[in-house]
């Protein structure tokens, strides 16, 4: 009988051994889509070790990254390390993060809102933080606007989109302030390609050029939430069933989309694109595939998870995808 015990234990021990060598929290069930063109999607779902909305994950070429969600929750990856939780900076207030930039390993810029009740009142503030790879470093807010999105280009520069109307931040290396932009309406997600070249989402499309913002082209019909700079020099822009493509001053709209929400873009070669939203009132996901960056091509429908919020690449191949209710995705794009 002892024997049969030492047995089974020495069993869980090794589980529990190759467990932590392989990554706890990782699944090796790994499900493969056909998407167009010759190409598969292979994604499995990874266990992130939390219920929270993640809203925003952002990761670099050499896989190191960040993923920042609701409840104050941030996760940190290495190079070739898994995802792991970091120590919340605060435990005073119920914080929710929106928005991360990464730069490095040891670098993140996060934006967010930070709830507190005062008497029977609810209030929210903005919250801008840098994170050292070991400390967080609260930054002064130039406005009470809360930023959705942030995007850096390097340690002394940065932008970053609010909620309030005409409200963007800019990042000089020493600290934020409020740059001006031609339009009344919210100012959402901030996209650039260099220091002299960027985006915007208001009620239309804004771009920064010659050291200023403009208005280009007309107003958007539906709301709009996310946007792509692609490497051709198009422009696309997603939002609540409608998918824009800017091009040489000409805007079509890419057909196949009514009905879905795309919260979030990225490019992945070839001028091919990946696509995540899906249905938020109904918490359900969608992959959509963007081949040549002109034509729906595929999509993968998720019904039994949530909502995607997010999605970054570290290459032309590999990538993760987030969402709510802890929702964590790796992908790998292969030839077939």
């Amino acid at each position: 009988m002892y024997g049969r015990y030492r047995q089974a234990a020495a069993l869980i021990l090794l589980v529990v051994i190759c467990q932590l060598l392989c990554g706890c929290g990782q699944s090796n069930d790994w499900k493969t889509i056909d998407l167009a063109n010759g190409l598969a999607m292979r994604f499995r779902v990874v266990d992130s070790k939390t219920k929270a909305d993640l809203n925003s994950v952002s990761v670099i070429g050499n896989g190191a990254g960040y993923i920042a969600g609701d409840q104050n929750v941030l996760l940190s990856k290495s190079a070739k390390g898994n995802w792991q939780a970091i120590p919340s900076s605060s435990s005073r207030h119920f914080i929710n993060l929106s928005s991360v930039s990464s730069l490095s390993s040891e670098s993140a810029w996060i934006v967010g809102r930070v709830i507190s009740v005062k008497g029977s009142r609810f209030q929210s503030q903005p919250l801008i933080e840098h994170y050292n790879g070991t400390v967080f470093k609260s930054e002064r807010t130039p406005t009470k606007a809360v930023n959705p999105s942030v995007f850096m280009l390097s340690e002394s520069s940065g932008w970053a989109g609010g909620i309030l109307p005409g409200v963007l931040w800019r990042y000089d290396g020493n600290q934020w302030k409020t740059a001006a932009v031609p339009t009344d309406s919210m100012v959402g997600p901030v996209a650039f390609k260099s220091e002299e070249k960027g985006w915007a989402i208001a009620h239309g499309l804004l771009q920064f050029d010659n050291g200023g913002w403009q208005q280009i082209g007309s107003y958007f019909p539906v709301p709009m939430m996310s946007l792509l700079p692609m490497n051709d020099g198009t422009i696309l822009v997603g939002g609540i069933g409608r998918l824009l493509r800017y091009s040489s001053d000409v805007v079509t709209e890419i057909p196949g989309f009514t009905g879905r929400t795309i919260s979030s873009m990225a490019e992945i070669g070839g001028g091919a694109v990946i696509l995540v939203g899906g249905d938020a009132a109904q918490d359900t996901g969608r992959i959509m595939f963007l081949s040549n960056g002109k034509k729906l091509a595929s999509e993968i429908d998720l019904p039994q998870d949530h909502f995607l919020t997010s999605v970054s690449c570290d290459s032309q191949t590999h990538g993760w995808i987030v969402g709510h209710s802890g929702t964590l995705i790796e992908f790998r794009i292969e030839r077939l």
